[in-house]
């Protein structure tokens, strides 16, 4: 009798974990956000960095960068730069650039809001 059910019932099961572990396994593995990525997208205005919000939340969370959002002035790097100012008067935090080329209003205001818990104080 138990052989029959487990016949019956035991492939469902397997393939219910075995779907399960694709969809939720691999975020719960491997879904944090190490330092490397974090300090490489500082300043590159990557599309995945720019529009992903782990990334983001991750390096506000840490304390040592501060968010500059903006748009393609962001791109024209000169003695007015975030990073360059910051590199230059050693001011004691590193910028995170938010925003590429084109990036309007209102993706700002939807960023803002999805990291509004890290942008406190």
């Amino acid at each position: 009798m138990k052989k029959k059910l487990w016949m019956i019932f035991g492939p469902i099961l397997v393939a219910g974990f075995i779907f399960l572990f694709i969809l939720f396994g691999p975020s719960a593995i491997f879904g944090g956000v190490s330092n490397r990525a974090v300090e490489d997208g500082a300043s590159s205005m990557n599309p995945a960095v720019v529009g992903g919000v782990a990334i983001q939340r991750a390096a506000l969370e840490s304390g040592q960068y501060v968010p500059f959002f903006g748009s393609s002035e962001l791109s024209r790097v000169d003695q007015f730069h975030p990073s360059v100012f910051a590199k230059k008067y050693k001011a004691g935090y590193t910028p995170f650039l938010i925003g590429r080329p084109g990036t309007q209003s209102l993706y700002h205001y939807l960023d803002i809001n999805m990291l509004k818990d890290q942008l406190k104080k």
